[in-house]
């Protein structure tokens, strides 16, 4: 049973002594129709919680004010490793300093003017190149004399001298580990694209400064092409080669993204001033090219590093053949170090499966709660959709990694609901490349559309904690209280030690650490964390890993609550003293515990016509979830609007329009538009000394007959 009041008020004055007030009118015009609150009930609003690629939650909406809440799960296994399912995006990054071309030493004295020799003065390698000799080491751009005789120039900073040259002489390494980098380079690019179409790479090099030598592909030979054009020549930095990955990674869609990055030494120039004059002209770029003091160049990179971490890429590092000191310490996921080709390789191949995410997913648990102002088909029972209110309304899916259904095939865990609205599921071990999906139907329940409609009156009424907004925005209520999830990855391998067989997996003394979690040692063969995490071994040799992983919260949707709204106009007609406010009320019944909504009009002291709004709870009405009918959410009630707190005695009120209604929201729309007029006429009552009385006019009569009968008497004795 619902009522709802509107209140209005006025000063009504006598206008003359003779005359009486003109009453003013109210009549209530009602436009029923939905506000289009947090963009209308056709919309679900997400907010912010955890998700995985294992378990996902979806709250969207049906077009009719209500809303589909959906929980899935994808299993997956060790099988996986063979192609890689997700959308992955990989950014190459190549160190091509001078440094990365290595040198041997000569046994015997070259020639005058052969090419690919080189001299040695202090830790800076000298040698002829396009008939110039030109310093080699971090900063190989310096060109020095010319000529065909063995000398460089030498500048102290003030002045330059020529110095013959008489020490040993070095031809660059064959291969060099510049070329050694492209080969592995090569593999891993052949190994990343064999996974599948979803996996993209880009090659980026550096040394004074950093390009983008191939954008992201699925194509190894256009990769591999430009690999091997990479020459090694010039400075280290570190930062312009972070930044030109992360500007190859701008315009990924990829869910998975990552950055190997590897350098052959510390930086020794970079973009960015960072507070220190050392800018050189020479090469547009900061830094002295062949130190860094105060980490200058270092902390400008390690900046780089972490905005591509809290950008959500993943970042692994290779310190690779020379003195990159600095390397393990910028910001990153896994920081390695390789001093020859096999273990590059290696290396390469740790981060390949790290990629590949080759795991099992098992015993997987999702918990849901809905708000208690939200109904849903399993814990409301609706007339006309069979198997409502209980948890056979739930309904269930399996589709394959290509989308396609298939329930039929697959026995699907069932889910429960008890009183306290907590929806448990339990998929278990779902089959690799297969999802489940368990759904219900939901929507804002009566009280929710009951609380906003008061609230927009401006009734003294809380609002529950679910429910948010205002008069202006409009209000939305969330969907869930409390949710979460957990499972377990299972890695395996048959190594030995198993940190070589599982990917981020480290040793620390006695005890292993994955991923921040520590696994404690309890014997040779099994070690266990505090949150039930555990690495054993079994009789063959076999290491598995069990990671136990806690989603929580998984995230929240927002529905739409919308109210019907009513315009009034009220009306006084030959009103005398009228009272500051007046109420109209609502009603869907008579009785004590109907449900009263009231609102309250005002109006100027001299107008006759007040007007105002009033808010009405509406029913939710749908088309969709049953097949040629209309189905109720929520119970519809018819209205009755009447005016309260005038005395009957004083006024007449008469009522026109729609003063019965029964707003309800069909396919996101509400029932109307209404209206409702409503006219006060102040009652005149007749009687001896009131004007416009018929005594009042007989007793006027009589005066005037006694004051001519009195003048009369007056003249016939003057006569005497």
């Amino acid at each position: 049973m619902r009522n709802v009041v509107c209140e209005m008020s006025n000063k009504c004055r006598i206008r003359s002594k003779w005359k009486v007030c003109l009453i003013m009118a109210l009549s209530l015009l009602m436009t029923v129709g939905m506000l289009p609150l947090f963009g209308g009930i056709g919309e679900a609003f997400a907010e912010d919680g955890t998700s995985s690629d294992t378990v996902k939650k979806a709250v969207t909406a049906n077009g009719d004010g209500s809303y589909t809440l959906t929980l899935s799960a994808t299993g997956r296994s060790e099988s996986d490793t063979s192609a890689v399912t997700t959308p992955t995006d990989v950014v190459l990054v190549i160190d091509k300093s001078g440094s990365m071309n290595n040198y041997e030493k000569m046994t015997t004295r070259p020639s005058n003017g052969q090419s690919g020799v080189y001299g040695l003065v202090g830790n800076a390698y000298y040698g002829l190149k396009y008939g110039d000799y030109y310093y080699t080491y971090r900063d190989g751009s310096i060109y020095y004399g010319g000529g065909y005789g063995w000398y460089f120039e030498y500048n102290n900073g003030y002045y330059s001298y020529t110095v013959g040259y008489s020490g040993d002489f070095y031809k660059k390494a064959n291969p060099s580990n510049m070329d050694i980098a492209k080969t592995s380079a090569d593999s891993l690019v052949d190994t990343l694209t064999s996974k599948g179409s979803n996996v993209r790479v880009s090659v980026v090099s550096f040394s004074t400064t950093a390009e983008i030598d191939q954008g992201l592909t699925n194509d190894a030979g256009t990769l591999k092409t430009a690999i091997n054009k990479i020459e090694a020549d010039g400075g280290t930095n570190w930062e312009d080669g972070l930044t030109k990955a992360q500007d190859a990674l701008k315009d990924s869609t990829a869910t998975n993204k990552y950055v190997i990055f590897l350098s052959d030494g510390d930086p020794t120039f970079r973009n960015t001033r960072n507070g220190y004059n050392d800018y050189n002209t020479t090469y547009g770029v900061y830094g002295t090219g062949n130190s860094d003091p105060g980490n200058r160049n270092f902390n400008a990179a390690n900046a780089v590093a972490k905005s591509i971490r809290d950008s959500g890429a993943k970042l692994y590092t290779i310190n690779v053949f020379g003195d990159a000191d600095k390397m393990s310490k910028l910001y990153n996921d896994g920081s390695y170090e390789a001093g020859n080709e096999s273990e590059l390789n290696s290396v390469f191949d740790r981060i390949i499966r790290s990629i590949s995410n080759s795991m099992d997913i098992k015993s997987i648990v999702v918990h849901d709660t809905l708000t208690d102002l939200t109904d849903s088909t399993v814990t409301t029972k609706v007339s006309g959709l069979e198997g409502t209110g209980s948890a056979d309304a739930f309904i269930y899916k399996a589709t394959d990694k290509s989308g396609n259904d298939v329930t039929g095939s697959h026995t699907i865990p069932k889910a429960t609901i008890n009183d306290k609205k907590e929806i448990s599921w339990t998929p278990g071990d779902v089959p690799s490349g297969v999802t489940y999906f368990v759904s219900c139907t939901i929507w804002p329940g009566s009280e929710a559309y009951q609380q906003v409609a008061k609230k927009m009156n401006g009734e003294d009424v809380t609002l529950d904690s679910q429910i948010t907004g205002n008069n202006t925005d409009g209000y939305s209520m969330a969907t869930n209280a409390a949710s979460d999830a957990s499972y377990d990855e299972i890695r395996t391998t048959t190594q030995e030690n198993p940190e070589d067989g599982i990917n981020e997996l480290l040793k620390y003394g006695d005890n292993y650490v994955y991923n921040g979690v520590t696994l404690t040692r309890v014997s040779d063969t099994s070690y266990k964390a505090s949150d039930g995490s555990t690495l054993t071994k079994d009789a063959n040799g076999k290491w598995t890993l069990d990671i136990k992983k806690t989603l929580n919260p998984l995230g929240n949707g927002k529905m739409a609550i919308e109210a019907a709204e009513v315009d009034i106009t009220k009306t006084w007609k030959n009103s005398g003293d009228c009272p500051d406010s007046i109420t109209v009320k609502a009603s869907a019944g008579s009785s004590d515990d109907a449900e009263t909504y009231t609102a309250k009009l005002t109006g100027g002291a001299d107008d006759e016509t007040w007007t105002g709004k009033l808010y009405v709870s509406p029913a939710l009405a749908s088309t969709k979830l049953a097949s040629s009918q209309t189905v109720y959410l929520n119970e519809a009630a018819e209205y009755e609007i009447k005016e309260t707190g005038m005395d009957a005695g004083e006024y007449q009120t008469t009522y026109s329009g729609d003063t019965k209604i029964t707003p309800v929201i069909t396919d996101s729309k509400v029932s109307g538009p209404y209206s409702v007029n409503i006219t006060n006429t102040k009652i005149v009552r007749t009687g001896v000394g009131t004007e416009n009385s018929r005594p009042f006019e007989a007793a006027a009569g009589i005066a005037a007959a006694a004051l001519i009968t009195v003048m009369a008497l007056k003249r016939r004795l003057a006569r005497r």
